[in-house]
């Protein structure tokens, strides 16, 4: 064969990866979202402190995700090179905005968003010649129907001075710094209520902001303590602001503080936003019931015979998407060559077929279920979400297209056995293990109706959770 080719079928798996999706252009625009990093000054100073603003352009019905993602989703994060002795700082993110997928609430950004976040110099710098390379490497997770992980790259040749340098884009900086909520020193107090939990907050003279206002929402920045998903009712009571919410499953006392922010809509319309932050302290908070009796909290839910028709016509559809129908070709080419054989043989391998598929889906429907009920934050198609399984597939896969393009035949010793017994070998085993190999292959990929049954089951006990998956 010809090494000059095959060294570019090597990298040939690379060159469509994920990591080029901001690259892809419709319509003059990029698909998903468009970022650039821009740093405030062109120069830094002995211990200055360098702000960047993150800009982000979403493509129409992408967005992206907050600190805390909500009930799914990866929040933004920066990677970076710098010398010896600096120091990164967290990115500060404007007031997010409620992103409903199904029956969850996500919490996160769409349109154009600008983000904060800086680095800090050693206060031992010297002023240089040469300038100083600072990278950043900035990851999100787009999401609209589907969700896709971009990553774009940022350098930055930094001279080091001892006089700052004119703002490069005051304007910009002085809108981002704007977007930020303000931190309030309101005194707060949380209180613990049979299935929901109230905020409430001393506001003093502060009262006046909330004159007219509604439309309240708090987000916390910490996940599991809210149903997000769930309305929230605020109520003023002479300078005392009360927020109710319906409570999920992670206690309080795993966290020291609670930091939110709360968004509302004042007298003109307007959206507003201030960050609230309560110690969690045994005095703080109380567990007593209490004596004013509030409305439940209504919610629209699904039921398990919707998320059971939702699933099985997302399924039906889903196999039609195009990264589920080339892997059915795997099963196809061999029941065509079975068309000539008697209907119970082939009978047979489609339920071996559809055992493998069914015992796979339950094994890594049942390990989700199981590390979620563990406290991991994970969703569907997880174990695609690691790298070394991402690589492993490709090659693997890779070297399948190697096989069947008649590159090279694998012919002899016990690990080539083990693809001849399994996928390759015509008998019911072979069936059942391609089967499980088209799960394996084909898992994280969605479909219409599919976002709303995998939502609800997400949410529902083991038993149900592991019906709708099958």
């Amino acid at each position: 064969m010809n090494f000059r080719n095959f060294g570019f079928l090597l990298v040939l798996p690379f060159l469509a990866s994920p990591l080029h999706a901001e690259t892809i252009v419709k319509d003059g625009k990029p698909r998903y979202v468009e970022a650039n990093l821009i740093p405030e000054f062109n120069t830094i100073t002995s211990g200055q402190t360098l702000h960047f603003a993150l800009t982000q352009d979403h493509a129409d019905g992408w967005h992206t995700y907050w600190k805390n993602p909500g009930d799914s989703g990866e929040t933004t994060s920066i990677e970076w090179t710098f010398p010896k002795g600096f120091q990164e700082n967290d990115i500060l993110y404007p007031a997010p905005d409620k992103q409903p997928t199904g029956p969850l609430m996500n919490f996160g950004f769409s349109g154009q968003t600008i983000l904060l976040t800086s680095i800090t110099a050693p206060e031992s710098l010297k002023e240089s010649i040469d300038p100083l390379l600072i990278t950043a490497k900035v990851s999100w997770l787009a999401c609209h129907d589907i969700c896709v992980p971009e990553v774009k790259e940022f350098s930055f040749n930094m001279k080091v001075t001892d006089q700052g340098s004119p703002s490069n884009n005051p304007a910009l900086f002085e809108t981002v710094r704007k977007s930020i909520p303000a931190l309030k020193s309101w005194q707060g107090m949380i209180e613990e209520k049979h299935q929901s939990i109230l905020v409430k907050f001393d506001v003093g003279d502060e009262i006046k902001l909330f004159d007219g206002a509604t439309d309240y929402f708090f987000f916390p920045e910490e996940w599991g303590i809210i149903q997000n998903a769930t309305a929230q009712t605020a109520s003023i009571q002479q300078n005392q602001l009360t927020i109710e919410m319906m409570r999920d499953t992670r206690a309080l006392s795993e966290i020291k503080t609670l930091n939110g922010i709360l968004t509302y809509r004042d007298v003109t319309g307007a959206r507003q936003s201030v960050a609230l932050s309560i110690p969690v302290t045994p005095t703080t908070v109380a567990t007593e019931n209490s004596k004013t009796d509030y409305p439940p909290v209504q919610e629209e839910k699904t039921s398990f015979v919707q998320a059971i028709f939702l699933a099985l016509m997302g399924g039906l559809i889903l196999n039609l998407m195009p990264c589920v129908f080339p892997v059915l070709s795997m099963k196809a080419l061999s029941l065509v060559k079975m068309s000539e054989r008697e209907q119970k043989h082939a009978n047979l391998h489609g339920i071996f077929y559809t055992l493998g598929i069914l015992s796979c889906f339950g094994g890594i429907a049942g390990l989700l279920i199981a590390l979620q009920s563990a406290g991991q934050q994970i969703g569907w198609g997880f174990q695609l979400q690691n790298p070394i399984v991402i690589l492993l597939l490709a090659y693997l896969l890779f070297v399948m297209a190697l096989n069947l393009s008649g590159f090279f035949e694998i012919k002899s010793g016990s690990l080539a056995n083990i693809g001849h017994k399994l996928a390759s070998k015509h008998g019911y085993k072979g069936t059942f293990f391609t089967g499980v190999l088209a799960t394996i292959v084909a898992t994280p990929c969605t479909a219409p109706f599919m976002a709303t049954a995998m939502g609800y089951a997400l949410t529902q006990p083991a038993i149900i959770s592991l019906s709708i998956f099958m």
